[in-house]
């Protein structure tokens, strides 16, 4: 395709695919068979019986097997960013969670439909206890096979995926892209990782998007799932990043609340009375409101300045939130200032983010009890951010503990980056097509705001200080031709909705700036 795809299978030739890998997994059976017979013939009796034939792939899309040894080798590969303002707690989660929740086929199915024999969610990321209780009435989809009919056979229906029996199964009307499977509930749940299992690998897409919603309506990207292991052989643990924490990514600032709307810069149309008057999407002054969340729209994108709690935004780092004017009181707007020289006296703009159990809460730095928060609490497009109290006393950092039924301020962080360590862009554009250079960037927050301040950047390839001919170089790629695995030093970062057709891309941008427009 035009750009990176991660999932391996092309319609044109998905079949021949699939026929090797089934050929694949044969003769991989047949060689485990006969290792397992020689370990049984030697097994010490006094060993614990039983083993979970679950396998976990967590991330967006990152599959581990051992997670704790996968994180040491990316942090050695490529070491973290310094401490980010947070306040971590290691307790429970704050998160508020949501009453929809669904997984979306990304890729074409080469048979009649998606055939799914088991789907579970879960409130722990390991996967452990019982599953979220589904029943018929709360178990949804898009189509089943058969659904038309005059008496919908049951062999088929939604619910046969969550009965436990892997002997029963949901199968979708049709294997095209967008068909989905999900659970609604009457009160948030906060998922944090599911259990999915097909019957056979060619039975079920090559990439799935995991999404929830607060209205089963307007849905948010939870997690790309590119990767989907041995779901036709065995039950399948797929973990769900939790994004009330700091990411070693530009994020947007998304409502836990209401997922599909985030924190971004009121554009303004330059000249009114023209009709074809282009848009001033950022400068000094322009409002922080609630919008739609849009993958493409760059002035959505944040970072943190790791030193001070500036919040900068992606479309120029020169840009960042802070107070409209005045004083940091309860009630003041926040708008964009400009940061040049450091900008040490914008101390009014420093800011924490109160993480984990802690709710979501972004707090000023001077006085902790004042978040950022929609105007008169109202969680909808087009409402002004502001100062809002979490409690009375500034002294005391903003927490659930002080304002537990303040929902309108918690937000969670998004990733823009989906982060693949040791990974190098063997040829990518525009470079393998020109002579451009690459861009010098020393840490992996250079490189991602480089990327994210550039729309046509679908894909960044940076390597640090450890590279073996290059270092601190940034290669910024609108399209990805070959990339190659297990080269220190190296990390390919690829941004939020360029790897699928993203239902939150440039075209719904489009629209909605035309509207802007038609306004004015």
């Amino acid at each position: 395709g035009d750009v990176y795809k991660r999932q391996g299978i092309n319609a044109e030739y998905g079949e021949l695919t699939m026929a090797m890998t089934r050929v694949r997994l044969s003769t991989w059976l047949m060689t485990a068979l006969l290792l397992a017979s020689l370990a049984l013939a030697t097994q010490d009796l006094h060993s614990e019986p039983g083993s979970s034939d679950e396998e976990e792939v967590e991330g967006q899309g990152q599959s581990n097997n051992d997670p704790s040894q996968d994180d040491e080798a990316q942090n050695q590969a490529n070491p973290p960013p310094p401490p980010a303002p947070q306040e971590s707690d290691d307790g429970a989660s704050g998160r508020i969670g949501a009453k929809f929740w669904r997984v979306r086929a990304l890729t074409k199915v080469p048979l009649e439909g998606w055939v799914l024999s088991k789907f579970q969610l879960f409130t722990s990321q390991k996967g452990d206890g019982q599953p979220v209780p589904v029943s018929s009435a709360n178990a949804i989809s898009k189509s089943f096979k058969g659904m038309s009919d005059a008496n919908p056979p049951p062999e088929f229906k939604t619910m046969n995926a969550f009965d436990g029996n892997d002997k029963t199964s949901w199968q979708s009307e049709d294997g095209e892209p967008g068909q989905w499977i999900g659970a609604k509930f009457d009160t948030p749940v906060d998922i944090q990782s599911i259990i999915m299992r097909t019957p056979d690998m060619v039975m079920g897409p090559s990439a799935v998007m995991v999404e929830k919603s607060d209205d089963g309506e307007s849905w948010a990207r939870v997690a790309e799932l590119s990767d989907m292991r041995d779901w036709g052989t065995n039950d399948q643990l797929y973990k769900l990043v939790p994004m009330d924490r700091l990411p070693p990514s530009v994020f947007s600032l998304r409502s836990q609340s209401n997922p599909a709307l985030c924190v971004g810069v009121k554009p303004r149309v330059e000249f009114p009375d023209q009709e074809d008057s282009p848009l001033i999407d950022i400068e000094e002054g322009a409002v922080l409101e609630l919008q739609h969340c849009m993958d493409d729209t760059v002035t959505q994108w944040w970072s943190f300045d790791v030193n001070r709690g500036l919040l900068h935004n992606a479309k120029d780092t020169v840009y960042i939130a802070g107070v409209s004017e005045g004083s940091v009181v309860a009630g003041a707007p926040l708008a964009i200032k400009k940061c040049t020289n450091g900008c040490p006296d914008e101390k009014a703009s420093e800011f924490m983010y109160s993480d984990s159990v802690n709710g979501g809460f972004v707090r000023s730095n001077s006085k902790g009890n004042l978040v950022l928060g929609p105007k008169d609490d109202n969680v909808s497009a087009g409402t002004q951010m502001v100062f809002s109290t979490c409690g009375s006393n500034p002294q005391a950092a903003a927490s659930l503990k002080e304002c537990q039924s303040f929902t309108q301020g918690q937000f969670e962080l998004l990733p823009m980056f989906e982060l693949e360590p040791q990974k190098e862009a063997i040829k990518c554009a525009p470079y393998s097509h020109s002579l451009a250079d690459a861009s010098p960037a020393e840490t992996r927050q250079e490189a991602q705001r480089l990327c994210a301040a550039d729309l046509k950047c679908s894909a960044y390839s940076w390597v640090d200080s450890s590279g073996e001919t290059v270092q601190n170089k940034v290669f910024l790629c609108s399209q990805l031709h070959d990339v190659q695995g297990g080269v220190t030093g190296w990390e390919l970062g690829i941004r939020a909705g360029r790897a699928y057709d993203s239902p939150y891309g440039l075209a719904t941008y489009q629209t909605i700036e035309t509207e802007v427009q038609q306004a004015a």
